[in-house]
């Protein structure tokens, strides 16, 4: 648990949204041609409670005379404040048969919106804005909770033609975000957060401070914080008073055998509460080492009070401290060979050693200069013991006529101090077009009297030289002796 960070909800309001279809996000669509209806924009965020915004809802049609539509919202967290309608111009006059907002009974509200022409006039809208609405933002969520997404239905739409038809169309929700509130939430950590010391042996003292930030009206708090009894023993508690006031009780309990110091601090009249964003320390914890190894310092069942009694929300962190010494380290680096052709394979052999005092797991990867070729995980490696892994380099990406550096390199592991040894260069693998037996960065004579000289040959021969073999299949032959004389001539560029 070392670096975390927990929440302690010790005073939380939580918004319970029952009801199917409430809050649910659809993505926003990209209208296509023909007939049409949509909530523009598509997407509104919201950042602050009482926020007011409009959306417009917006038709294309052809052939309109008359539409019907209901547009539903979650009304728990938008309120509809006013509305206008647009009354399209070319309308002889208008007959508005519906015109309502709802509450619905279930969290959500509807406006139901159903006009026709007088007489029937079919008319083409383009982008139309129809009703513009404005909402003001009844709830935004607090940190912890997440940011809400909420839905602008369009629902049971109906567009017609002047001969009572219905005209085919697509409907296009909207959506709002409202976005989380974040708080600064009071801190209450051990400090310092971490103590890797290997030379912290028995019977040595240490201590650790209980500290606080951001804090508004502390008036008193309560915390556990436990530990390992096989490698730490408890020797007390100091409290420090806010300003050095006398006004408090503390209470100061530590049951080594189980594992935890128990503090509780309540402030009194005519005490004054804590306010600060700085850092206080509120207690400091002392220890005295008894074996090797690590322990959390488990800071938890905490309680914060304000000067009214009340319980203040805030975040915790926990401590931690090694006696043992983390250290992983590669040894040595051995490749197959230190030259070959473009798309030859190349084992390399890497040999890893746990050199410090916990068991590891770890990453190791191997680089032809920095580029990575494959990356192995050595598990649970105990201390003091050694490891080999081989790793297969396929060079079919590589560029002939060049010197490949190998580097081996351990990932390093959590308080790992000494990392000089967690890398290891071997040196170079040079790559040679095909056909450059001797490797000097020509495809000549000397090349060709060197595969002449094995011809026939077969793995296992006394004749055998692998080098010739530019095929791979075992022998010596005419295929071989046709490879090089097909790049015969071809010399290293410089």
């Amino acid at each position: 648990m070392n670096g975390k960070a927990k929440t302690v909800m010790l005073l939380a309001l939580t918004l319970v949204l029952t009801v199917t279809g409430m809050l649910y996000y659809k993505p926003a669509i990209v209208k296509a041609d023909g007939n049409w209806i949509g909530v523009y924009p598509p997407l509104y965020e919201a950042y602050s409670l009482g926020e007011e915004f409009t959306v417009k809802v917006n038709f294309t049609a052809t052939n309109l005379a008359g539409f019907d539509y209901k547009l539903i919202w979650n009304n728990t967290l938008l309120n509809v404040t006013s509305y206008t309608i647009t009354y399209p111009t070319d309308w002889p006059d208008t007959f508005t048969a519906k015109d309502e907002i709802t509450d619905l009974g279930d969290g959500r509200s509807q406006h139901w919106l159903g006009v026709t022409s007088v007489p029937a006039t079919g008319i083409d809208l383009t982008n139309y804005v129809m009703c513009t609405y404005t909402f003001k933002v009844l709830y935004v969520p607090t940190y912890p909770e997440p940011d809400i997404t909420t839905t602008l239905d369009l629902y049971d739409t109906k567009f017609s033609d002047p001969d009572g038809n219905p005209i085919p169309h697509t409907e296009y929700d909207g959506q709002v975000t409202i976005e989380t509130v974040t708080h600064i939430l009071p801190h209450l950590y051990v400090y310092p957060s971490s103590i890797i010391n290997p030379m912290l042996l028995p019977p040595a003292n240490f201590s650790v401070d209980v500290m606080i930030a951001n804090i508004t009206d502390l008036y008193g708090y309560m915390f556990k914080l436990g530990y390992d009894t096989s490698i730490l023993n408890c020797l007390g508690a100091l409290i420090f008073p806010f300003a050095n006031q006398t006004d408090y009780v503390n209470n100061i309990q530590v049951n080594d055998a189980e594992g935890f110091i128990w503090v509780n601090v309540t402030y009194y009249p005519p005490a004054t509460s804590l306010n600060t964003t700085d850092p206080v320390s509120l207690a400091r914890i002392f220890f005295q080492v008894a074996g090797l190894g690590d322990s959390v310092l488990d800071l938890n069942e905490t309680k914060l009070i304000n000067s009214f009694g009340g319980e203040i929300i805030h975040e915790v962190s926990d401590g931690y401290i090694s006696i043992l010494r983390h250290d992983v380290a590669v040894l040595n680096v051995v490749t197959s060979t230190n030259e070959t052709y473009v798309g030859w394979n190349v084992k390399i052999n890497v040999t890893v050693s746990n050199e410090g005092d916990a068991t590891e797991t770890f990453n190791v990867s191997v680089y032809c200069d920095d580029e990575l070729i494959q990356t192995l995980t050595v598990t649970d490696l105990a201390p003091n013991v050694s490891t080999n892994l081989t790793f297969n380099w396929s060079t079919a990406d590589a560029q002939p006529c060049r010197n490949y550096t190998i580097k081996a390199e351990a990932a390093v592991v959590p308080f790992e101090t000494e990392t000089e040894n967690n890398v290891y260069f071997d040196g170079k693998v040079k790559i040679k077009m095909l056909g450059d037996v001797n490797g000097d960065g020509s495809i000549d004579l000397y090349d060709l009297v060197l595969c002449s000289n094995s011809f026939g040959c077969c793995v296992g021969y006394p004749c055998w030289d692998e080098r010739v073999d530019f095929n791979q299949d075992g022998v010596i032959d005419i295929f071989d002796i046709v490879i090089i004389a097909a790049n015969y001539g071809k010399v290293c560029q410089s």
